[in-house]
């Protein structure tokens, strides 16, 4: 047993919807003279803030606790767990065993509860990766210009180069 955090507290109320009548109490509290300090203090008394809560346990799905067993021998890199929460995040039948690391299992979990910032950082990697495979494709691009080409990118730089008398 161990005591809960004031933000553990919020969204514990807010999960159980019962922020809103705590908030109301608060208000009713201050109404009647208390401090604003006070007045939270007075509400979360009343709504079990302070009193040792259980630890909780780890995720579940279906009823099964997730253990790190079923991602055992599996490798996968940040991009590829990316791309698999991307390709799973509304697939309501997904399971643990379907991902890719334990990594793209939380990752999954996380962009369930928060689905902008999921998705706010799914854009940056996936533009960054863009930019870099327009910059591999000069590259490629540049290895495979034939010799005669190359020939005459040079002969064109000397030809400015005495055109300008140097």
């Amino acid at each position: 047993m161990r005591r809960e955090t004031q933000d553990e507290f919020r969204q514990r109320l807010r999960q159980e919807g019962r922020f809103k009548e705590f908030s109301t109490l608060r208000k009713d509290f201050q109404a009647e003279g208390l401090s604003p300090s006070d007045s939270w203090t007075q509400a979360a008394t009343e709504f079990g803030f302070g009193e040792p809560r259980p630890v909780p346990q780890g995720p579940r799905v279906n009823g099964h606790q997730v253990t790190s067993q079923m991602f055992e021998g599996r490798q996968s890199s940040v991009r590829s767990d990316f791309e698999w929460v991307y390709e799973n995040q509304a697939v309501e039948d997904v399971q643990p065993e379907n991902a890719p690391s334990s990594g793209a299992w939380g990752l999954l979990q996380f962009s369930r509860m928060e689905p902008r910032a999921f998705y706010t950082e799914w854009m940056r990697m996936a533009s960054r990766r863009e930019d870099e495979s327009a910059e591999e494709r000069r590259f490629v691009d540049d290895a495979n210009r034939s010799t005669e080409e190359i020939a005459e990118m040079l002969r064109q730089l000397t030809t400015v180069a005495t055109d300008d008398g140097t």
